[in-house]
């Protein structure tokens, strides 16, 4: 059901007599709260993309929103693999388990606008099996993944598969596995970043060769267990394991900028919207900032299970986020208040999960998110195994006293 709130012209009230903004106030927060009631995204394909599995299935959009990658298990205890699906249909496109890894392989695909080749040998077949994280460079030509052992990058036009590795640098420090389970690519596409929960350093790589091109201590003891680049601003937030607050970090100085949120909070993610100026994070709590000038938004009330993932819609202030209890919710920062709940992924998983040495609620969960290019479809993942879509055009709230613009007469 969908409301339409319109402004009307106000009668001149008597001389002398006052508008009753007690009146006006109310009136206001009852239209908000119908207009809100209607703030729901509607499902619009599922896809059983991978096997349930104690480990999480990831998503991501490629830049032209054609094509979705996913990374879980493909057989009840078996391996994991990549697969990638047509976002339109449904359709799998290329299951890079099933392709014949004893010989080198040179395999042509068709995948929206783009037409990728991948080089493959029986290496690179186990590397790209089960994934921390995995994602699209924004020219849609590169996918960046890491595991525990490594992070990879499969350029789609020359079909190379470069594995990353940092590089001892000192005699204080000398990187294995155990750095890339968290990866994030930078908004221009020319660098990747890379923690994970054994080291308090993030390292940073050049895409196009792997060679590393600096490293730094972002926490002070224990490893990092998410990152995030803002897409204005050589900015760079990283979440601790001991001390699970939102760091971000000014690249262009090689200094901390900000800590923002409690350890209590127990953030598992982070994002920035897409003008770089808030900053969210999911955990115990939502919370979000106007981080450069270290407000608060809130507090974002209605959220009682722990968060796993979070995004911005564009050109709003609308933040989403995916929950252990299966559920995706939003919330209108401008109105600092829930504004939508549905369950998304849930069942399908009996399996008692460990994540990060504690107990989360075994059947459902939201694992990823993804927001298509154009923003009119968001992909989640869960630890059901399946991908499902969304169209998130209603997930905009219209707020009391706001209407169409008229369309211009001829």
């Amino acid at each position: 059901m969908k409301y339409r709130f319109t402004i009307t012209k106000r009668r001149a009230l008597p001389s002398g007599s006052a508008p009753c903004y007690r009146c006006s106030t109310a009136i206001s927060i009852a239209l908000l709260a119908l207009a809100v009631a209607a703030v729901q995204a509607q499902q619009r394909l599922t896809i059983s993309a991978h096997e349930s599995s104690t480990q999480p299935t990831l998503v991501c959009f490629s830049p032209d929103g054609n094509v979705l990658a996913t990374n879980g298990d493909v057989k009840p205890k078996g391996p994991a693999g990549m697969r990638l699906w047509d976002a339109k249909t449904g359709k799998m496109l290329l299951d890079i388990t099933t392709l014949n890894s004893r010989t080198t392989e040179l395999a042509n695909y068709n995948l929206g606008l783009y037409r990728y080749r991948l080089l493959l040998t029986e290496r690179w077949r186990e590397e790209l099996g089960h994934c921390s994280s995995v994602a699209f460079t924004p020219d849609g030509m590169t996918l960046a993944w890491g595991t525990r052992g490594s992070l990879n990058t499969w350029n789609g036009r020359t079909g190379k598969i470069t594995e990353h590795k940092a590089t001892r640098v000192d005699k204080n420090v000398g990187f294995g596995d155990g750095l890339y389970e968290s990866i994030a690519v930078s908004r221009d596409g020319l660098s990747v970043a890379s923690v994970g929960t054994d080291y308090p350093f993030v390292v940073i790589f050049d895409m196009l060769t792997g060679k590393q091109r600096t490293y730094w201590q972002a926490v002070e003891s224990g490893g990092m267990r998410a990152l995030a680049f803002s897409p204005k601003g050589p900015y760079l937030a990283v979440i601790g394991c001991e001390d699970p607050r939102v760091h971000v970090w000014d690249l262009s100085t090689g200094k901390l900028r900000r800590s923002l949120g409690d350890a209590a909070d127990d953030f598992r993610a982070s994002t920035f919207s897409f003008d770089g100026k808030r900053l969210a994070a999911a955990g115990k709590k939502i919370r979000a900032w106007n981080w450069l000038g270290n407000e608060e938004i809130g507090p974002l009330d209605g959220f009682e299970n722990g968060g796993q993932c979070a995004a911005f819609l564009p050109k709003s202030a609308v933040l989403l986020a995916g929950s252990r209890d299966g559920q995706l919710r939003s919330w209108d920062l401008a109105a600092e208040r829930q504004v939508g709940s549905q369950l998304a992924h849930s069942g399908g998983n009996n399996r008692n999960i460990i994540l990060n040495g504690k107990p989360i609620t075994p059947a459902g969960g939201v694992t990823s998110l993804a927001l298509s290019p154009d923003a009119r479809q968001l992909a989640t993942a869960g630890w059901d195994g399946n991908v499902k879509l969304w169209d998130v055009t209603q997930l905009v709230p219209q707020r009391p006293g706001s209407r169409p613009k008229a369309k211009n007469k001829k």
